[in-house]
């Protein structure tokens, strides 16, 4: 009976055992720590496993992700040479982030943060400037199985999306920028830059001062990727100064943000 190794932290692990052991009755389930024989594990699920767990696992045959980055695994985690890791592709995480992206883009275009502002405050003015979504170029940052779907999102709705990523791709009514050398062409022409990047050494802090000064002049940032894209004092320098109309994303890097979405203003962040 394959045997395979289950190890996460931020899942309850007996409901997994559970449904993997009833798709897969063939298949033994051990919740780490509880490994009992390691020479008897063949196969890994895991999500930011401690440095060393493979060390312990000389029979292990495959190490598969439980997301869809990998950089969990990427980053301080000894990994045996010649074992290949899986990540996850998840339907409904692609669909939710493509949902999520291209809502706060129509947020962003319809100014909606200024209407629920002044709606609070109960003051009525008369109607904001207003743009079409074919007037508004979108730029996608990563071009992967959901960095695809999020710039083809985005291209249904009618925003002039371009994608950036290392080697050329084929998405439907999507221009495409690969290369370090057409990055800056590509935030040259990114009115709204939504980063879905993996998190690599490369990537680490490419939201920076020094590319956001690339961005047109009121830009709007959505960063769907990790926290460690953004560099946060460079996005409020940017902000503050104007260049930025404004920020969303999802997770911070520093314990001065909660892990929540945050939208981020010439005026602060609400």
């Amino acid at each position: 009976m394959p045997v395979l190794l289950f190890k996460t932290e931020f899942a309850d692990p007996p409901p997994w055992k559970a449904a993997l052991q009833q798709n897969m009755p063939d298949l033994e389930v051990r919740l780490w720590p509880d490994i009992g024989d390691a020479r008897d594990i063949e196969y890994a699920l895991v999500w930011k496993p401690p440095a060393d767990l493979f060390d312990a696992l000389p029979n292990l045959k495959v190490i598969f992700s439980l997301g869809a980055g990998l950089d969990h695994l990427l980053n301080g985690v000894r990994l045996p040479a010649g074992v290949p890791v899986v990540r996850m592709q998840d339907t409904a995480l692609t669909e939710g982030m493509s949902e999520y992206t291209v809502y706060m883009a129509l947020r962003h275009l319809r100014n909606m943060a200024v209407y629920e502002q002044q709606q609070n405050t109960r003051q009525w003015r008369q109607h904001l400037p207003q743009l079409r979504a074919s007037e508004v170029r979108a730029g996608v940052l990563g071009m992967g199985v959901i960095g695809s779907a999020v710039a083809g999102s985005l291209a249904t709705m009618g925003f002039d999306v371009a994608g950036w990523s290392r080697t050329p791709k084929d998405v439907a009514a999507v221009q495409s920028f690969h290369a370090e050398d057409q990055l800056e062409r590509f935030l040259a022409r990114s009115d709204i830059l939504v980063c879905v990047l993996p998190l690599t050494k490369a990537t680490h802090g490419i939201i920076n001062a020094a590319n956001m000064r690339k961005l047109p002049r009121g830009a709007y940032i959505i960063n769907i990727g990790r926290g460690e894209h953004l560099v946060e004092q460079d996005l409020l320098e940017s902000l503050a100064q104007g260049h930025l109309t404004g920020a969303r994303w999802t997770c911070s890097r520093s314990n001065r943000y909660p892990m929540t979405t945050r939208s981020g203003r010439i005026r602060g962040l609400r």
